[in-house]
């Protein structure tokens, strides 16, 4: 089993080999509180009944509370046992890990306060919630913070390479003192040789981040580099792409009086389980019906434009609902592999 479970694309699977198979099923357990849930099954036609079986399943994590185990559990129903199961077979519990920073610059100017906003939204998610908006944080706050973190969002003044913190110092996508791809490198850890220590199996324990939002001006300019960084190291244990991650940040200058605006653009449609590509669609449609939202490009103010909306990583990206791989409806918090 991994070090832990974070994000909407967790997986859990049993097996069993070696007597004729009725029927199987695939449970996951909330130690915690014992709510346990069937996520998987099989059930023989009646006349085969095969000598092994294998099943699996991805979940929501944030459908737990933070802090919780869960363990994955394994009935088998052997062929003429009068529906009595084996003992199940059981995994280990494995420790729920979802948590939302939040670090806005403490500017007077930056009012309705973005950070307050995404805090509100996203209270009762089953995140753990980081917020900083008024102490002077530092980047060393700012990445001390990352540890254990799977989602961010940041408002500060930012340039096309870098954002600052409340502290004068400036954190850059991938290079300088301060920056992301060395902040991920040492939380997350190397993946070793072949790739075989990719989260969620990197024994930091840390969960790389799924999720990132750039509330700064002109760093979706740069928005492959942050990707570079932030995603580190893009990818997990199952998949040899990018999944289930992804960072969005915007190219032009953007009003500090519609920062707010833009939280509600980006974080409403995600708390609903929409996917981050869904939630630029339904930002195109807002757009169209708000021409008078503008922002300052390069030529000065001017509407906004979709394309001032930059997303690197993977835009099936989900912060609620099962993770599915297309742009479907939220579906549930769980489905069968």
């Amino acid at each position: 089993m991994p070090f832990y479970f974070a994000g909407t694309n967790c997986r859990g699977s049993g097996a069993n080999f070696g007597l004729p198979i009725e029927a199987a099923e695939l449970y996951i357990r909330d130690v915690n509180t014992n709510e346990v849930e069937l996520v998987n099954w099989f059930d023989s036609d009646g006349t085969n009944y095969p000598l092994s079986i294998g099943l699996s399943a991805m979940f929501d994590s944030s459908h737990f509370v933070p802090g919780h185990s869960v363990r994955m559990e394994f009935w088998v129903y052997p062929r003429d046992w009068e529906g009595v199961p084996l003992p199940p077979g059981e995994s280990a519990p494995v420790v729920i890990k979802n948590k939302l920073m939040m670090f806005e610059i403490s500017d007077p100017n930056f009012t309705p306060d973005p950070s307050v906003f995404v805090n509100s939204t996203m209270t009762g998610q089953n995140y753990t919630l980081a917020l900083h908006n008024a102490d002077g944080w530092s980047a060393t706050t700012y990445e001390n913070e990352m540890i254990g973190t799977n989602a961010v969002m940041v408002a500060t003044h930012g340039y096309p390479e870098k954002h600052d913190d409340d502290a004068s110092h400036w954190i850059y996508h991938t290079y300088n003192p301060l920056n992301y791809l060395s902040f991920r490198t040492t939380q997350v850890g190397s993946p070793g040789p072949w790739g075989v220590l990719l989260p969620p199996y990197n024994p930091t324990t840390n969960p790389p981040l799924n999720f990132v939002h750039l509330l700064t001006c002109s760093c979706g300019t740069q928005i492959d580099q942050f990707a570079t960084g932030a995603l580190y190291p893009g990818r997990n244990i199952y998949v040899p792409t990018i999944e289930d991650q992804a960072i969005v940040g915007y190219v032009p200058l953007i009003y500090i009086a519609d920062l707010q605006t833009h939280a509600d653009l980006v974080w409403n449609p995600l708390k609903a389980g929409k996917t981050v590509g869904k939630m630029r669609e339904a930002l195109q449609v807002w757009l169209g019906s708000h021409p008078n939202f503008h922002v300052i490009g390069a030529t000065g103010d001017r509407q906004m434009e979709i394309a001032d909306l930059a997303i690197a990583g993977d835009p099936f990206t989900r912060i609620k609902s099962v993770f599915t791989g297309t742009h479907s409806n939220p579906i549930s918090w769980h489905r069968p592999l």
